[in-house]
């Protein structure tokens, strides 16, 4: 495998929400450049890790849960490069996460940038709350742009 890595670096991006029940998010982005088959178009592998997920503040009965529901049911979508997206989820019930999850995508080698958005949610029974990942008043998802 280290014979087909031909670059691989690694960004932190974090957002750390301090308002009402808001989420700590923390992600890892990898790129990783496979040699390709011969013939094909060389192509980049890129992750984006989630390590870390975690309430901001208050979270249980208040806050993304409403009163009588306990901690939060944690789970993740991530779209890479205007795909459907990726989901990942957590267990039931626990307020801070550290999960780990890799999301992968696959992209040409010739392409300069990737736009990236991760959203977090809580699961309910009735209808599931998407989390606000961004200081940004109306915009709860955590968008960027990779640029190789």
């Amino acid at each position: 495998m280290a014979g087909r890595l031909l670059k691989r670096v690694a960004m932190f991006v974090a957002a750390l929400m301090m308002v009402l029940g808001l989420p700590l998010v923390a992600a890892q982005v990898v790129f990783q450049a496979p040699a390709s088959a011969a013939g094909a178009a060389p192509v980049r592998t890129v992750g984006v890790t989630i390590t870390e997920i975690n309430c901001g503040s208050a979270c249980d009965g208040e806050g993304i849960e409403g009163i009588g529901e306990g901690p939060p049911d944690w789970y993740a979508k991530v779209f890479m490069n205007g795909d459907a997206g990726q989901r990942q989820d957590a267990p039931d019930d626990i307020a801070h996460i550290h999960p780990n999850w890799l999301f992968n995508k696959q992209i040409p080698m010739t392409q300069q940038t990737m736009p990236v958005r991760i959203q977090v949610w809580d699961r309910d029974s009735s209808s599931d709350d998407l989390a606000d990942d961004t200081k940004e008043p109306g915009d709860k998802n955590l968008d960027f742009t990779i640029n190789f």
